[in-house]
């Protein structure tokens, strides 16, 4: 399902399109882990479930395989403690793992009854994810001043955007490819940019200090997708 318009849709929630969008990440190819300077944001489900690292896959496994095998184990994760569905927590590490920023992503499936056909769950759904995203603008601008020259970028992913997408992950036509080019289902890039731009217009609003972002973005055909849409967005 395509959110058809997300600037009006963003203005009709109360968005300030000129501001948040002046605010909106560069799309960057591959995974978050591979970010080699800024906060990097972890879309956690499995790790506040469990209260584990083991299990996460996607974004998530790749991101603390990263940091749990670093040489030195002051750089590693340490688990954080629960927080609620759709909250941001920094990583208590007290090396290079406390450049992540855990956002518990939502659950779209506790959010809907029908799905993207129905009107009050794609609103709902979108009023998860920018909750999200809000969550961990307001961590970061809490935060960035304690992390030196890794408070000066956030690097972002995609929140809810696969397993946790529910019925609102799919695979658009234009996204199949060759055999190894088949994206798995994926939340589109228009609730994504529509949710970031909710956030950040509320964000600002409170007063937060809105660094620079990337959002990254590893199947090529969605990413393509993102990057067009984030284009017609700030031009």
């Amino acid at each position: 399902m395509v959110l058809s318009d997300v600037a009006a849709l963003v203005k009709a929630w109360g968005g300030d399109v000129a501001k948040a969008s002046a605010h909106l990440p560069t799309v960057t190819a591959g995974g978050v882990q591979s970010a080699p300077t800024g906060v990097i944001q972890d879309p956690a489900g499995t790790l506040f479930y469990s209260q584990s690292f083991s299990g996460a896959g996607a974004a998530s496994g790749a991101i603390y395989d990263l940091f749990n095998n670093m040489s030195d184990e002051a750089d590693h994760l340490v688990v954080p403690p629960k927080i609620a569905n759709g909250s941001s927590i920094f990583n208590a590490s007290t090396g290079a793992g406390g450049r992540v920023l855990h956002t518990f992503s939502p659950y779209l499936p506790a959010y809907v009854k029908t799905g993207p056909s129905d009107a009050t769950d794609r609103s709902n759904a979108l009023a998860a994810i920018a909750n999200g995203y809000g969550t961990a603008l307001l961590a970061f601008s809490d935060h960035y001043k304690a992390l030196g020259n890794e408070g000066t970028l956030l690097n972002l992913v995609p929140i809810s955007a696969n397993y946790f997408a529910g019925p609102f992950g799919y695979v658009k036509p234009a996204w199949q490819g060759g055999m190894m080019d088949d994206p798995v289902k994926h939340l589109d890039p228009s609730y994504t940019f529509a949710a970031l731009m909710l956030a950040i217009s509320a964000a600002l609003a409170k007063g937060a200090h809105i660094a620079p972002m990337t959002i990254y973005y590893f199947d090529r055909k969605v990413r393509a997708d993102a990057t067009q849409l984030a284009a017609s967005l700030t031009s």
